[in-house]
């Protein structure tokens, strides 16, 4: 059943391929983008009101998006709370600030914390509420508290040991869109940090396809061994489908080997290594990766 809106921040038929990293996706039939809390919370409660499907996206560094049109409501959240303000040793940071510019923000600014996790795609709203990591750093490591809207439009501040931070995944906050983080840090010598960060940097570019589309990461760490090293021993490092390939470079990103992407392409090759690694070691991965528009994962 389609249901017409009327909002002041929703746009119609808006293609959804430059909202994500492998520029995939079909139209979505409503779009919004709110750029303040009060935005945001207004146009919750409007969804809530019509009974509307929607989705969200932030930077859609970690999004496939189905090849079909979408037929609900589409909220980008690439443009909520852009801030920085620094009060000493801690920060509070709004959700649409790139994770790269604030860790640069921070180096410049001679604190440690999150200098580990340069090179890690996205905004801070979905660090937050992805637990964003690298080289032994979570994001939850530096948290203090985050600023969150609920679905119903209710804004509250959740306190680090409230959260519910877990690997690549936050247990209480999936009713909750994250608008700010504040974060703690440590003041330091900023050459060693620049150091660091030129140094991790340099081994991204070694071991990652930085080249080509891609989403980082498409696997959470299994339990035992990494995702990587699954899908490599069972032979599919390399493996072609259609318009995406398993790297060749690192095993646990999906690139794209053609100009014209397709969402569908990746959906089925992301299956067929669940499958693959299942059956050769009896281990199931899990995406990292949100998907839209798709029956499941």
């Amino acid at each position: 059943m389609q249901i017409n809106l009327s909002h002041p921040l929703i746009t119609e038929n808006i293609s959804l391929k430059k909202f994500n990293c492998y520029r995939v996706g079909g139209n979505a039939r409503y779009f919004a983008t709110p750029k303040s809390n009060q935005e945001l919370s207004n146009l919750l409660i409007f969804i809530k009101n019509s009974g509307i499907k929607y989705d969200i996206i932030s930077a859609g560094t970690n999004t496939i998006i189905s090849d079909e049109n979408y037929d609900g409501l589409i909220i980008l959240l690439n443009r909520l709370n852009n801030f920085i303000i620094k009060n000493g040793n801690n920060i509070k940071v709004g959700a649409s600030v790139r994770l790269n510019d604030l860790i640069s923000y921070t180096i410049e600014s001679s604190l440690a914390g999150l200098e580990s996790l340069v090179g890690v795609p996205g905004l801070i709203g979905g660090a937050a509420i992805m637990n964003a990591g690298a080289y032994g750093v979570e994001f939850k490591d530096v948290t203090v508290s985050l600023d969150v809207i609920d679905t119903q439009g209710v804004f509250s501040n959740i306190s680090k040991h409230d959260v519910g931070f877990t690997y690549r995944h936050t247990k209480n906050l999936e009713d909750k869109i994250v608008v700010a983080a504040e974060i703690e840090l440590l003041k330091t010598d900023k050459l060693e940090l620049l150091k660091k960060r030129s140094e991790i940097l340099k081994t991204r570019a070694k071991k990652q396809p930085l080249d080509k589309p891609s989403c980082g990461s498409v696997f959470k760490r299994p339990k035992d061994g990494y995702a990587g090293d699954l899908i490599e021993r069972a032979g599919l490092k390399g493996f072609r489908y259609k318009s995406v390939m398993v790297s060749d470079k690192h095993s646990n990103f999906i690139v794209g080997c053609e100009k014209d992407i397709k969402a569908n392409d990746l959906y089925h090759l992301i299956a067929y290594i669940i499958n693959e690694v299942q059956e050769k070691f009896s281990i199931t991965l899990e995406p990292e990766v949100k998907f839209i528009g798709f029956n499941s994962y």
